[in-house]
């Protein structure tokens, strides 16, 4: 696959298709982890709670616009004494949270303006 050339993507993240539509190259990603920490008492949980999904934009590809539709699962915390009961796994390489850009775009328009 032609992917890993053009795009560089954190190892927990894999492509599960891409799309060319009206000069928008979509990718669709979903990590390949099989569980993840709480923010705020670190146990570790593999139970899913739900799963929403994520756009973001990326810097263009050959004259193209790029799109990361990121699926992000929720998890139950598995510490009963800690008082989230759920929390989303974290994407921070790729973006924090209610980033609309991923990080290597946000950080090249900080640098052109």
């Amino acid at each position: 696959m032609i992917i890993p050339l053009l795009f560089v993507l954190p190892s927990d993240l894999q492509v599960e298709d891409m799309h060319l539509e009206s000069n928008i190259l979509t990718l669709i990603l979903a990590s390949s982890q099989a569980h993840a920490s709480c923010p705020d008492c670190a146990a570790t949980s593999s139970r899913v709670h739900s799963r929403y999904r994520r756009t973001l934009a990326d810097l263009p590809c050959q004259g193209r616009a790029v799109q990361l539709r990121l699926t992000v699962r929720r998890f139950f915390c598995e510490n009963p004494a800690c008082p989230r009961k759920t929390f989303a796994e974290p994407f921070l390489e790729m973006a924090p949270a209610y980033a609309c850009r991923c990080m290597p775009n946000a950080a090249s328009r900080k640098d052109v303006t």
